[in-house]
């Protein structure tokens, strides 16, 4: 053959495996097979452990409606770049690829647009490129939010507008609901140390309000929320 296509079992005896060296076959057999066909692509789990993806491969990470579904491990002419997300927006597939660069860091202020990447572009650390398109910054070196002056259309990120930003604090965040007439509460989070919903019953919602997401993370370590509403 001139290329090959593998598709390992990412189930055995019954229970899931996260390693490469637990799928079957085994990546050491994938592996054994590379030597003898230089063209393969093997699909693997989306949270592949970048430790043991072979050097001499580029890694594609697949994402469909805002979840990363699969890996392929690319060999041979087929490995076209290191790394790289594709990403189907309305049925239409786009390609955004790592080159290992810094991406800009710089503040996060009201009015400004947040950018949340998809799933596919974090895996893939393509942050410096989604800036580029976006005219754009990360908020925080460690935490996977883009911020920009203004809106720029992508299939790579969902984007909100930012209402207000405040530290964490549930007193001040009902009260921060009340007054802006709040009814419907998206929680969303990175890098902050609790679940979201663990806070779901003691958030006051206002009856028939208007519908916002939250955001908890942080700057420099200090917690904060970010209140924001969603761009269609």
């Amino acid at each position: 053959a001139s290329a090959a296509y593998v598709d390992p079992a990412r189930r055995v005896d019954g229970r899931r495996v996260f390693s490469l060296h637990q799928i079957q076959p085994p990546i050491k057999t994938i592996l054994n097979l590379h030597k003898h066909i230089a063209d393969i692509a093997v699909k693997v789990m989306p949270g592949v452990d970048d430790s043991e993806i072979p050097p001499e491969c580029g890694v594609e990470f697949v994402s469909h409606e805002r979840t990363c579904k699969e890996a392929v491990l690319w060999f041979g002419q087929l490995a076209t770049r290191q790394r790289w997300a594709s990403v189907q927006d309305g049925g239409t597939w786009h390609e955004i690829h790592s080159a290992g660069a810094k991406p800009p860091l710089g503040d996060l202020k009201t009015g400004n647009i947040l950018y949340e990447p998809d799933p596919a572009v974090i895996r893939a650390g393509a942050f410096a490129e989604l800036c580029q398109l976006l005219n754009a910054h990360l908020i925080e070196r460690q935490i996977a939010y883009v911020a920009s002056q203004s809106h720029t259309p992508t299939p790579f990120a969902t984007a909100y507008q930012v209402v207000e930003i405040h530290p964490f604090n549930l007193k001040l965040l009902n009260r921060r609901i009340q007054a802006l007439s709040i009814g419907t509460l998206e929680l969303k989070k990175r890098g902050a140390p609790f679940a979201p919903e663990t806070l779901r019953s003691r958030i006051k919602l206002v009856d028939h309000g208007e519908s916002a997401v939250v955001f908890f993370t942080r700057i420099d370590e200090t917690p904060i929320m970010i209140l924001a509403e969603r761009i269609r």
